[in-house]
């Protein structure tokens, strides 16, 4: 392959990574994070296939997990579901062919593109974070909701609200359309900064987000990494420089907001979605245990085949439209559950669940031995995953391009130490 041909991949799979976080970007109705996987996928037909067309061992547990999900598609086609359901199925299973040519393309160790979609992701966690600032500022000094004003009303990519508004406060989302798909780039921000001072940026953006899966994710890989860390004294340095941080930071942003009683308001909220009142009094905060606690509920509705293959791809929320008649409207189409795990489970069943979380786990153990951050890192993002559903699109990615670095054991925060603002400046 000729150096411009290396020049245009390793920039290619650095925009993949850096924009296809931004779902909010939207062209001809598709997110850019779908234009871009096309782009990906064709690059590597054409320039790459002769040399990755060997499938490794690596990808197995994955290809299996895809043929479970092929298997729950054809079952929801020749099923009783409401066509509505259905037509989810197609694309389904030309996502999933497309996250395998991604995988296989990925997981070549002969290319860096791993690298370069991990560095893209870490470039663009630190614009979203600066998103949500700016979100924060201008909406509580003049009550200007950011997302509507530039992608609504001016780019016009949107014929909805894009700003969401829970209890007074703004709930920042940075480029994402909701504060649930902001949080895995704040966790991974945070996680994979090695400077206390963008630590402590995240910190705040994140204690200002409005997100209990963000709170739950930070506080998780604080707590880990002190776990796992052998010398607890350095991890608690680290903390306390944290903390003054988020002081220091938040001078600049009581500066601009002109007073600090919207930035204690603001945290004081996030944290107020943990309170019992919260939770017995917000209807989401209810569903969401629903999905928990009511597995049996649905296995009993859904019989021995589709307890085992799913109800289909993208099919999650259908045993609770029928059983618990939530989202049915007649405008409201296919949806998914918002829990990780749950939606897994109801989408594509209990055995490519099963599967699913043994590869995790063989990577938990790898990760542990290789780069105890990742690790961390890991932990935190599946106990997100519990709160919300994080595991889509571009975090399915990441964790495969994560999965591969381990699996080279390379480890993933030194690159970006000493090398990834040196390859963005140089672009």
């Amino acid at each position: 392959m000729t150096g411009s041909i290396k020049k245009v991949e390793k920039n290619l799979i650095f925009a993949y990574g850096l924009l296809g976080t931004m779902p909010i970007i939207s062209i001809f109705g598709l997110t850019i994070f779908s234009w871009l996987t096309v782009i990906v996928v064709l690059f590597f037909i054409i320039f790459k296939l002769s040399r990755n067309a060997k499938v490794t061992k690596f990808i197995t547990p994955y290809f299996i997990i895809v043929l479970l999900s092929v298997i729950s598609a054809f079952l929801c086609l020749s099923g009783d579901l409401p066509a509505v359901w259905k037509n989810q199925q197609v694309k389904g299973i030309i996502w999933n062919v497309f996250y395998i040519i991604v995988l296989i393309y990925f997981s070549n160790k002969h290319n860096d593109a791993a690298k370069s979609y991990l560095e893209g992701v870490y470039i663009s966690s630190i614009i979203h974070m600066v998103w949500g600032y700016l979100q924060f500022i201008l909406y509580t000094i003049s009550g200007i909701k950011l997302n509507d004003v530039v992608f609504v009303d001016l780019l016009h990519m949107s014929t909805n609200t894009l700003t969401q508004i829970k209890d007074g406060n703004i709930a920042l989302s940075g480029l994402c359309w909701n504060a649930g798909n902001m949080a895995p780039l704040l966790l991974f921000g945070f996680a994979m900064s090695t400077s206390i001072s963008l630590r402590a940026a995240f910190a705040l953006c994140t204690l200002l987000s409005g997100s209990r899966t963000a709170v739950l994710g930070l506080s998780a890989f604080v707590l880990f990494s002190y776990i796992t860390e052998s010398d607890k004294s350095k991890v608690s340095k680290r903390i306390w420089m944290s903390v003054m941080g988020v002081v220091i930071i938040g001078i600049p942003v009581l500066f601009l907001t002109g007073r600090m009683s919207p930035i204690i308001y603001a945290i004081q909220t996030t944290f107020s979605y943990f309170s019992r009142e919260t939770l017995a009094r917000q209807s989401s905060a209810i569903i969401h245990l629903r999905y928990l606690t009511s597995i049996f509920d649905v296995a009993k509705f859904a019989g021995l085949i589709k307890t085992l293959f799913g109800f289909g791809i993208g099919c999650s929320g259908y045993p609770f439209t029928v059983l618990f008649n939530q989202f049915n409207t007649p405008d409201f189409g296919p949806w998914v559950v918002e829990c990780d795990i749950i939606n897994q489970l109801w989408s594509t069943g209990v055995l490519a669940l099963i599967i699913r979380y043994l590869w995790y786990m063989k990577y938990f153990v790898k990760a542990y031995k290789v780069d105890r951050n990742v690790f961390s890192f890991f932990l935190a993002f599946f106990i997100e995953g519990f709160a919300y559903n994080v595991t889509f699109n571009w975090t399915l990615i990441l964790l495969m391009c994560i999965f591969i670095l381990i699996n080279n054991k390379q480890k993933i925060k030194n690159y970006q130490k000493n090398e990834i603002f040196d390859y963005y400046s140089h672009m």
